[in-house]
């Protein structure tokens, strides 16, 4: 894996994951409580559902095709040993 890869995909994350938490702790906060319970976080997770799927199939796609993130198309090899 490049490091532009890595990167991206850090990124990403970081991003939802972040969105997942500020998501379960405005629930919380919108319930006057001060403790984000397991179930803030599923409809949390819920909520950022569509934006996961949208970054796992990027990152999919970007692997099968071998599109890196500037958009340039890189040669696989056929065998992984190569």
């Amino acid at each position: 894996m490049e490091p532009q890869q890595k990167e991206e995909i850090i990124d990403k994350a970081t991003g939802f994951l972040g969105a997942v938490i500020g998501d379960a702790t405005a629930t919380a906060d919108k319930e006057q409580r001060k403790t984000v319970t397991a179930m803030d976080v599923v409809f949390a997770l819920k909520k950022n559902k569509d934006a996961w799927l949208n970054m796992t199939n990027s990152l999919n796609n970007q692997a099968s095709t071998g599109n890196d993130s500037s958009g340039n198309v890189q040669t696989l090899p056929k065998n992984p040993s190569e």
